[in-house]
């Protein structure tokens, strides 16, 4: 199992479409099933907001052979929401949770979608700010551990994009610009490279070069430019092969496999989860 977030710009209809659409192609025989949440009323929200990031979403994703129960699939979405609410009464977030089984051998994907705001205040409110993967990995590592599920390679370590030495302002600015990115890919709205290209171009950046491996972006009003590294800016990245890569192991032997239950090291990740629930609680 692994946990993956992408960023949103933008009106909650893409997304929340994307989500739910029974019709989309490969959905005959397993339409996607609302688990939790009221999913117009997350669109709505998202729609409320004026802010340019105006929503998170992601994924929990099983290996086919984890066959996560109902039950294990709550427990997990429970802390989930324990980890990324910390410190906000129920009623000061929402969240919407859409199962999908379509997926290629069966396996299991819960996508979740929030809008960026606290809801009592109206206040942008970021569930996976830059560094998110620190937070999350104890969340993983308990349950991949506690039930033997499949341990691919660390997100932390697969990045679609690639860390650069920087100044804060810079590295924020790449993040974010990966993050809308990553949106569109998830929403369909980017199928290849040239569709990155164009996204970019939509936001007001140029693309002055754009290499085997990286593409170069640029503030035409700065002049300020970052060269964009990792596997969504490859000449011949493809949506399909991004997603299939995002959301499971390709087999059995894979490196990074699970190798059964473990209960010192699920004792282990919980204990530094709840760690990181009460350093957030008390931030908030």
């Amino acid at each position: 199992m692994l946990i993956k977030f992408f960023g949103g710009t933008g009106g909650g209809g893409g997304i929340a479409n994307y989500l739910v659409d029974p019709d989309r192609q490969g959905r005959e025989d397993a339409a996607p099933e609302v688990l939790r949440g009221d999913i117009a009323q997350t669109r709505e929200l998202i729609d409320s907001t004026d802010r340019k990031w105006t929503y998170s979403t992601g994924v929990i994703s099983f290996a086919p052979e984890d066959r996560p129960t109902e039950a294990q699939q709550a427990a997990l979405m429970d802390d989930f929401e324990r980890l990324a609410f910390a410190g906000l009464e129920r009623d000061q977030y929402d969240i919407a949770w859409v199962r999908h089984s379509h997926t290629q051998g069966g396996r299991i994907v819960l996508h979740f979608l929030t809008p960026r705001m606290e809801l009592a205040s109206g206040k942008a409110f970021n569930i996976a700010p830059p560094g998110w993967e620190r937070s999350y990995a104890p969340l993983r590592d308990t349950y991949n551990y506690e039930h033997g599920w499949a341990r691919p390679e660390d997100p932390a370590r697969a990045r679609t994009q690639q860390r650069r030495s920087e100044t804060a302002t810079r590295g924020e600015t790449r993040e974010s610009v990966t993050a809308y990115l990553e949106g569109k890919i998830l929403t369909g709205e980017i199928e290849n490279r040239a569709d990155i290209v164009a996204a970019l171009h939509e936001v007001g950046l140029e693309t002055p070069r754009q290499g085997k491996n990286y593409i170069t972006a640029m503030d035409p009003d700065t002049g300020d430019r970052w060269r964009l590294k990792g596997r969504i800016y490859e000449k011949d990245w493809t949506r399909d092969a991004e997603l299939d890569r995002g959301t499971a192991r390709e087999g059995p032997s894979s490196e990074g496999a699970g190798d059964g239950k473990d209960e010192r090291r699920a004792a282990q990740a919980r204990e530094r989860l709840e760690a990181i629930i009460t350093r957030r609680a008390e931030w908030v």
